[in-house]
């Protein structure tokens, strides 16, 4: 049975990390693992939004968001790494804007996508983006992990986000820090 194009073109880069380790004179050694902000997600199955939706593609025989040009651009630079993609994608699903169904649980992921840095490069692998992570996406997803919406409520996860984008500068992060301090009172 013939493969689509949208079909070869997902087996194609799905495999692409394997076949350029191949490629590269053989086994890549895994890195050593490193510590990562899962407060309040169920073993960090938010790390991936994109392998989710683009089985569903697949499964439904077409690519995610062929209908809407603008969602798939960012939609690919958010699985490439951008985190400008990954926040515009969260913005888009928690808002129901860019022709999407308001969705807070995609939210949710993109936004830890767009809040997170980049992983560490891997040898023979393709480098990550280099973009650095959101305060704006650290503090909306502190303020969801605090509302408990399209995740489970958690003030610690939200104490962890918002101190990330109060790091980075985020004013509004700074005060909500300091709300949900005295609400802890």
């Amino acid at each position: 049975m013939p493969l689509s194009r949208a079909r070869l073109v997902y087996r194609l880069k799905a495999g692409a990390p394997l076949l350029l380790a191949l490629l590269a004179g053989g086994c890549v050694p895994a890195p050593a693992p490193t510590p990562m902000v899962c407060a309040g997600l169920d073993q960090c199955r938010m790390a991936d939004p994109c392998v989710d939706i683009r089985r569903a593609g697949v499964a439904a025989g077409k690519l995610p968001f062929a209908d809407r040009p603008a969602m798939a651009v960012a939609f690919d630079h958010a699985c490439q790494g951008s985190t400008i993609g990954a926040f515009l994608m969260a913005d888009a699903f928690d808002h129901g804007s860019g022709g999407l169904r308001r969705n807070d649980d995609l939210a949710a992921r993109f936004y830890r996508l767009a809040a997170t840095p980049p992983p560490p490069v891997r040898p023979g692998l393709p480098l990550p983006s280099r973009e650095p992570p959101l305060a704006e996406a650290a503090y909306r997803l502190g303020l969801m992990h605090w509302e408990g919406r399209g995740v489970p409520q958690d003030l610690a996860a939200a104490s962890i986000w918002l101190s990330r984008a109060a790091n980075a500068g985020h004013e509004q992060a700074r005060l909500a820090l300091k709300g949900l301090g005295q609400r802890a009172k």
